[in-house]
């Protein structure tokens, strides 16, 4: 049986890329396999295809987190960040007003 899959994700500033790689072992066996470049096919545009790829939980968060390590995050994490520094602040003065 296969463990989950491992992800490498590297940043690559001589090209302003990050590279990905996937791999998985199996642990009783002693092996390990990697994932080969994705190749492109033609289609029709509506044609419904088969996911190249299903993560389980683990598999998200742990390419969610080697991402995040890139310094790559989700584009809806900003605006609520801001909000975040904005309550904090509010707090900071509320705390202020209340114990002088």
């Amino acid at each position: 049986m296969y463990d989950n899959l491992k992800f490498g994700v590297q940043t690559e500033i001589w090209n302003d890329s990050i590279a990905v790689r996937i791999g998985r072992g199996d642990r009783s066996q002693g092996t390990f396999q990697i994932a080969e470049p994705i190749v492109f096919r033609d289609t029709k545009a509506g044609t419904i295809v088969t996911p190249m790829l299903h993560l389980n939980n683990q598999e998200a968060q742990d390419l969610m987190d080697q991402l995040y390590a890139c310094g790559i995050s989700p584009s809806k994490l900003a605006g609520s960040t801001g909000q975040l520094s904005a309550v904090q602040y509010h707090l900071e003065d509320m705390r202020k007003l209340v114990f002088k």
